[in-house]
């Protein structure tokens, strides 16, 4: 039989000195695991998991990396305003970057990166003569998301024969974007970047603080999933140095606890795994959404720990597991081959 685990939060995370948003994810979600009966992690599987990823590093120099499969938006190196234009899209991108799996044609997030990835070249297709400039006109501008429609966010988002899921929400987050930027930042998600001073801890701050549609929280426990998700793609796209992302938690969303499940590191209470497996929505912000969720922070926490662990060359984070874990999910998931994941209706994830 499998041992049962105990979670252990990284010190780091119990002191009040460098408390912080990622922090408080990190000490809530190891705290509502620690209180809850409905998922439990199995040791044994962690390290059958850990194991296997082990072994695919050493098969491959660079086990995933974050625009693998090129969907996303990346303007010529020499244009001046470059950073501006990524740090705008991967904004804009994160903010709706939630709940594809209601769409009954499968409206993914490949098409949501793919066709706003367009819409951000188009801006600049009409003005290759003037590279260095940015435009209110843009489709991606501050000002034009502050005065998006639904019916322009289909135009822009849409891919042909597909609904996408929640549109009205996916427009009043990009309104809220727009606003924001508009009144804090100069119009401008660069500037944003530029307020966080090289730390990925505060721009997560920052997003929390100003963009309301970012606040992934409540009473119980914090997950900020796409608030920490948007620095990690800042990061990554920007390749920004310097920043602390070991101190960001994993992604909590629907495809990593499916994939973990498969690998029976998750398991479920018997009825909370029925409703799940015949595809019953689950309410949002509700204690088995709080447990699956923690617990794949949890779950995360010990892969970078076990990763790391008497191997001083390994710099595993929280992001670069989830890349991994994702990017398998979203393969097995394709082909057929794992169970459904939790159905939870949220701009969350």
């Amino acid at each position: 039989m499998s041992s049962m685990f105990t979670p252990v939060p990284p010190s780091a995370a119990s002191d009040p000195q460098n408390e912080n948003w990622c922090q408080q994810v990190r000490q809530s979600c190891h705290r509502y695991f620690s209180q809850q009966e409905m998922v439990t992690i199995s040791s044994d599987h962690v390290q059958e998991l850990v194991h296997g990823i082990q072994q695919q590093a050493l098969q491959k120099q660079e086990l995933v990396t974050w625009d693998q499969e090129e969907w996303h938006y990346s303007p010529p190196q020499h244009w001046s305003v470059r950073n501006e234009r990524i740090a705008l899209y991967i904004l804009a991108l994160d903010a709706v970057n939630f709940c594809f799996w209601p769409s009954p044609d499968k409206y993914e997030y490949c098409d949501l990166a793919i066709n706003l990835t367009n819409a951000a070249k188009a801006d600049h297709a009409q003005q290759e003569q003037t590279p260095d400039t940015l435009s209110s006109d843009y489709a991606l501008s501050a000002t034009q998301l502050a005065n998006m429609t639904p019916q322009r966010v289909k135009q822009i988002l849409g891919a042909k024969g597909k609904t996408i899921p929640l549109l009205e929400e996916r427009c009043r987050l990009w309104n809220e974007v727009g606003s924001v930027l508009l009144q804090h930042f100069q119009g401008s998600a660069w500037n944003l970047i530029e307020k966080a001073n090289g730390s990925a801890v505060q721009a997560v701050n920052l997003l929390v603080q100003y963009f309301p549609g970012f606040r992934d929280y409540h009473a119980s426990c914090a997950f900020l999933k796409r608030a920490q998700i948007c620095v990690g793609d800042w990061q990554a796209a920007l390749l920004l140095k310097n920043w602390n992302m070991e101190e960001l938690t994993t992604f909590a969303d629907y495809r990593l606890p499916q994939l973990l499940r498969d690998r029976n590191v998750l398991q479920y209470h018997p009825q909370l795994a029925q409703r799940i497996d015949a595809l019953q929505e689950i309410p949002a912000q509700c204690p088995a959404e709080w447990a699956i969720r923690a617990a794949t922070v949890v779950v995360v926490d010990a892969l970078v720990q076990r990763l790391n662990q008497n191997n001083a060359e390994s710099k595993w984070t929280a992001v670069s597991v989830d890349w991994y874990l994702w990017q398998l999910g979203e393969q097995l998931n394709d082909e057929g081959k794992l169970r459904p994941h939790h159905r939870v209706r949220t701009t969350f994830y």
